[in-house]
């Protein structure tokens, strides 16, 4: 089904019906006072031929309107995979906390599924390095309780008050908890995403399915970690009144992922993007952790649609061009037009050489880098880089390298933009004195924000050396130059000055720290006691 970015271009096709409106009353009234004026044969020959022509430059043009509307939206249909290199991970702790949850079949000693989830966290968090973390609450609805962040200690606080009475939805919405888990990544997000679901697999709204063809759809991956036993436990539902029996809904998560990964493979041909672990499972921790903390860029796939503008543009200056040729319609010009096109078309094929198509993409994706569609220059340099590097077109392949570096730049991963700008052979012949003063450049900013200032002054020096003309290297090693100068400033003060941390404002930060959680604790008293009791059985 076709999409549309900006739909409102749409209306531009409404302006149609005044104008051929207007040109329809405009061609009879010419018709008629030329037929007034002359009855001969061959005249009506003449104005029949001329009727003829005029109504087909009108319906070339409005077809060549039309089109143009359609590219102005923005249409596209279909998908395609596109490969989106990524650096680091970014995992999202999904946490079911409907009543269910507090069955007590979480382990042997009897604890509840949700103090087991807890503590399956906790263990898995201590076992995580650096990567960005964020947790999503499901029940009745999805809730991004924490972004993205690398505090640990934040996720540590909030794994202790893990409880059903934190949200007021009844029932239980896995899938929901699914939805609100991929909307806390950035679209542009240059990490590797991951999604782990601590549950049960009891859900009351059926939303799962949709929400795994969105993780499709991004292709990001999505990890079930099943807490509880096949054969359940007797639980109090949310009324406090109500017994309801509820067990792991082991085979119905493996089902939901087979059905999934049969979707993802279907176009990326071999791939299992979602799987189901159990809990209690030998190395089902050891193959959680698996998934992430490698240092290497890795590719990642997402679905996305294909614009048809290009298509649309085209086809409008084709209509806009046949229409000039509407008045001289005849059979002898459609042969010569036949027979030019025959001999031209060819020679046009064996002139779009793979180099001139790797340049376009070149260009292609330095436009989606101004429009900051990341991702998608990101993969347009990618395939170009790779397609040039097979054909041997170097100059190419360094100039792919260096938008590569350029967009991770953009997305703040200076250590993979300098790798890839390490790269570059500024000494080669295929590298161009622009190109190479803007390697130097982008160095020195990245050492700028590194805040290794001499080796930035180094760098904005040589790219002045490459070309004389570039001024943003001016200004910056001026710019740099001065931090230097206040940095140094800086650092002789620290050196005469000796700094202690105040004992009050520790204290002072302190008792902040138990006011605002004391307000907390009440501010959820408040909402459990508001709770209303529903027709349905909350679980």
């Amino acid at each position: 089904m076709p999409r549309f970015e900006h739909a409102t271009a749409l209306f531009g096709i409404l302006l149609l019906i005044p104008a051929l409106l207007f040109l329809t009353v405009r061609i009879n009234k010419i018709v008629r006072t030329l037929s007034f004026i002359s009855a001969s044969k061959k005249t009506n020959s003449t104005i029949r031929h001329l009727q003829r022509s005029l109504t087909v430059k009108c319906t070339l043009r409005a077809l060549a309107w039309i089109s143009l509307m359609l590219a102005l939206s923005g249409i596209s249909w279909g998908s395609r995979l596109v490969p989106i290199q990524k650096n680091g991970d970014a995992v999202c702790f999904v946490f079911d906390i409907s009543y269910s949850m507090n069955a007590n079949d979480g382990n042997s000693a009897h604890a509840s599924r949700l103090d087991t989830a807890r503590l399956y966290a906790d263990a898995l968090l201590q076992r995580l390095h650096g990567e960005s973390v964020a947790v999503v609450l499901a029940k009745g609805d999805g809730v991004v309780a924490l972004p993205l962040t690398e505090d640990y200690a934040s996720l540590t606080t909030l794994l202790e008050s893990l409880s059903p009475h934190l949200m007021s939805a009844t029932g239980s919405s896995i899938g929901k908890g699914i939805k609100a888990a991929i909307s806390a990544f950035p679209q542009a997000n240059a990490q590797s995403s991951h999604i782990w679901v601590f549950t049960d697999g009891d859900e009351t709204d059926g939303t799962l399915a949709s929400a795994l063809d969105d993780s499709v759809r991004f292709g990001i991956p999505v990890t079930f970690i099943g807490f509880g036993s096949t054969s359940g436990a007797d639980v109090l539902a949310g009324d406090g009144k109500t017994t309801v029996h509820t067990t792991l809904q082991e085979e119905k998560l493996k089902e939901a992922c087979a059905e999934a990964n049969k979707k993802y493979a279907a176009s990326r041909r071999s791939a299992t993007l979602m799987r189901y672990e159990n809990a209690l499972a030998k190395g089902a921790a050891l193959r959680l952790l698996s998934e992430i903390g490698n240092e290497n860029a890795i590719y990642a796939y997402e679905v996305q649609s294909v614009s048809r503008k290009p298509l649309f543009i085209l086809l409008a200056l084709l209509f806009f061009i046949l229409s000039f040729a509407a008045s001289e319609f005849d059979s002898t010009h459609v042969r010569r037009f036949f027979a030019v096109s025959a001999c031209v078309f060819p020679l046009m094929l064996t002139s779009c050489t793979k180099k001139n198509a790797q340049n376009l993409q070149i260009l292609e994706s330095t436009w989606k880098w101004h429009q900051k569609q990341y991702n998608q220059a990101t993969a347009g340099f990618l395939r170009t880089q790779e397609s040039a590097y097979t054909t041997g077109h170097k100059t190419a392949e360094l100039y792919a390298a260096y938008g590569l570096a350029a967009t991770y730049i953009m997305q703040e991963e200076y250590d993979a933009a300098l790798a890839k700008l390490e790269t570059i052979d500024v000494l080669s012949s295929d590298c161009t004195n622009e190109l190479k003063s803007a390697v130097y450049y982008n160095r020195g900013i990245i050492a700028h924000q590194n805040g290794e200032y001499e080796h930035a002054i180094s760098l904005f020096k040589q790219a002045i050396l490459a070309d004389t003309s570039n001024i943003a290297a001016r200004i910056n090693l001026e710019m740099t130059d001065f931090q230097r100068s206040v940095s140094r400033a800086k650092s002789a003060e620290t050196e005469m000055q000796a700094v202690s941390e105040s004992k009050d404002d520790s204290t002072l930060e302190q008792g902040i720290f138990n006011l605002i959680k004391e307000q907390e604790q009440e501010q959820w008293k408040r909402l459990q006691s508001q709770h209303k009791d529903s027709d349905t059985v909350d679980y």
